[in-house]
Formats: C-alpha cells, sequence, structure tokens
C-alpha cells in the first residue's frame, strides 16, 4: 500500500518538472534507480517551498557561514 501512495504522489510532479529534474540527474553525473528518481520527484515541491521562503536573492558565490549573523539579543 505505501509503495502505491508513493507513486500517485510521485505522479503528481507534471512531466516538465520530472524531466527538468531527471536532466539535472542526469548532468551532474547521478546514476539513480526508479525508486530514488521517484523520491527526489516527491521532494520537488518541498524545494520550491523552501527557496520561495528565502528572504531575498543571493549570489551564488554568498556561504551561509559568511552572511550569517546573529540576533544581537543572542549576543550579550
Amino acid at each position: 500500500m505505501a509503495k502505491r501512495t508513493r507513486a500517485k504522489k510521485s505522479e503528481q510532479a507534471n512531466l516538465a518538472t520530472r524531466d527538468e529534474v531527471a536532466a539535472m540527474a542526469k548532468r551532474i553525473g547521478l546514476k539513480l534507480t526508479r525508486k530514488q528518481l521517484d523520491n527526489l520527484y516527491l521532494a520537488v515541491p518541498y524545494m520550491a517551498a523552501m527557496s520561495a521562503r528565502l528572504r531575498r536573492p543571493r549570489p551564488w558565490e554568498d556561504d551561509a557561514a559568511g552572511i550569517f549573523t546573529f540576533p544581537r539579543e543572542v549576543l550579550k
């Protein structure tokens, strides 16, 4: 039953997104099984939601450790 539910959820990602994700994985040299690809497709909506919550666009060169600052009340 769990496999059937997982398969239905992975089919919810539209075909263009699935093709794009598969192409990206292939381009960076990942050799994924069908199950691994299905899991990757399931993660796409969550990754999109997380990236939408970023406060502002940052250049690729910015390292998280270099741009993070503690709130002033924590430093006291």
